[in-house]
């Protein structure tokens, strides 16, 4: 697996119908398709898109 971490920035984002400036991670990700098919690929991408945007869900 590669992983790839870019610096935050900030980004528009639409929050309850008012567009705010937020800071933004982005975070890639590579796998081989052999150890990994799309469908766990997608489980395990929304899991972690879960858990980094509430922190605190992981105590």
């Amino acid at each position: 697996m590669h992983v790839l971490v870019l610096p935050a920035r900030d980004e528009p984002v639409a929050v309850d119908g008012e567009v705010r400036v937020e800071r933004r991670l982005t975070l890639c990700a590579t796998v081989d398709h052999r150890f990994l098919d799309g469908f766990e690929g997608g489980v395990l991408a929304r899991l972690l898109r879960e858990l980094l945007a509430d922190p605190s869900s992981m105590d």
